[in-house]
């Protein structure tokens, strides 16, 4: 019997609480459903998702509706409009939701869920839809007078621009035209100058850029096949360099042996490739890469172990300025970034015979620094053309202590 009283009450106040809940939110409809337009949005996440969802089966039920209001309010008007078939499905979702508001809303406490409602008679809709299509026809109609009178603002304004191209494209064409002339003389005075500077400074064209210049190879490979250098200092009295090189059209190949305290401390071999040789306008320039192997502490044969020795790219480059008879030159590898001048002095008097050299090194390896630890070193140098493009002989203060007297074979 206990059971029976229990069931009855839980029947009793199940039932009140559906009685409790809207009809709408009970049976998932409203009563006299045909004679509105209703939305039902239900969410257990929040309010704005339930609004969002009734409003989307909202839309969906007046869909048709809308779609043929439109299109009948567009041909009444189409005298102020163009291209309806766009138009239409523009305005079919601007006005689709317009001036459409939540109804009603309930919370479910127990179930924790949200019910929104959209509800609206079909006659009431239908004001609210002839309105906003209203609106938005004026609008469509202004924007469409607008625009017709921008196009005839813009045709007025093309054609006017039209005539200020023209004029300007007469005016494009004689400076161009004027500029092309100046072009041409200037090209013309560029030849006559290059023609006259490789006739003045002929004897200085014409004389081959020594591959040597106080220490270190420049980007040429000579003008004969072999070269010989002898380096013996005046002051003290002593012997500290031997090079030998041999050239071919392209290649150069040099092996050097350095002697400190009277033994062979130091070797390296060269071998670079000249790329390039040509006159950039009036300035002969000459750039070659190559592989320097080199070796130092080598005086001690008999122990290996203390032999050092290192192998590094090279790139040496040197341009030549007839203006002031001088040739500059660069070299760089691992051991040292190089860069020296010879100048010409009375070039055309003394025949080149004479020349002054003046080399900067800066030192990156200890190893190869002056005795004094310097790692910037400057040498200058006095050389003269013995015998023409065959014997050199060059003076030269180097490395902060040696004054030396270089020879140098072509041969």
């Amino acid at each position: 019997m206990r059971y029976i009283i229990i069931l009855i009450l839980f029947t009793l106040f199940h039932s009140s609480f559906l009685f409790a809940q809207p009809y709408w939110v009970n049976n998932k409809t409203i009563k006299n459903n045909t004679q509105y337009y209703f939305g039902i949005g239900i969410s257990e996440i929040s309010e704005v998702v339930a609004d969002d969802a009734a409003y989307i089966n909202f839309g969906k039920m007046i869909e048709i509706k809308v779609q043929s209001t439109t299109e009948r309010f567009l041909e009444e008007n189409k005298s102020g409009i163009t291209d309806i078939t766009i138009n239409s499905t523009k305005i079919e979702s601007d006005v689709k939701l317009k001036g459409i508001t939540i109804t009603e809303r309930f919370y479910n406490d127990d179930s924790n869920t949200f019910y929104s409602l959209i509800k609206y008679s079909i006659s009431a809709y239908e004001k609210i839809l002839k309105r906003e299509l209203n609106n938005e026809i004026k609008i469509l109609k202004e924007r469409n007078k607008n625009k017709e009178e921008k196009i005839k603002e813009d045709a007025r304004h093309s054609a006017e621009i039209s005539k200020i191209e023209a004029a300007e494209s007469i005016s494009l064409m004689e400076r161009e035209k004027r500029e092309e002339e100046l072009k041409q003389k200037e090209e013309a005075r560029r030849i006559e100058h290059e023609k006259f500077m490789q006739e003045h400074y002929k004897l200085f064209y014409e004389k081959p850029v020594s591959p040597y210049l106080i220490d270190f190879q420049n980007a040429e490979v000579g003008n004969k096949s072999h070269e010989l250098v002898l380096k013996p200092t005046i002051a003290p009295l002593n012997f500290i360099q031997a090079n030998y090189s041999f050239y071919t059209e392209h290649l150069g190949f040099s092996l050097g042996l350095y002697w400190k305290n009277k033994k062979i401390e130091e070797q390296d071999l060269l071998i670079k490739l000249r790329i390039l040789k040509e006159k950039f306008g009036i300035y002969p320039i000459a750039i070659a890469v190559g592989v320097v192997q080199y070796s130092y502490n080598i005086s001690d044969f008999t122990n290996k172990d203390d032999i050092k020795w290192g192998v590094s790219p090279s790139v040496m480059m040197n341009i030549s300025f007839p203006q002031i008879y001088s040739t500059a030159s660069f070299s760089v590898d691992r051991r040292k970034l190089s860069f020296g001048l010879q100048y010409f002095p009375f070039f055309e008097k003394l025949n080149g015979k004479i020349s002054l050299v003046l080399q900067s090194d800066y030192i990156f390896k200890e190893e190869f620094e002056d005795r004094f630890g310097n790692n910037l070193i400057l040498q200058p140098g006095l050389k003269f053309e013995v015998i023409q493009n065959s014997v050199l002989l060059m003076i030269s203060y180097e490395d902060n202590e040696f004054v030396t007297l270089t020879f140098d074979f072509k041969f």
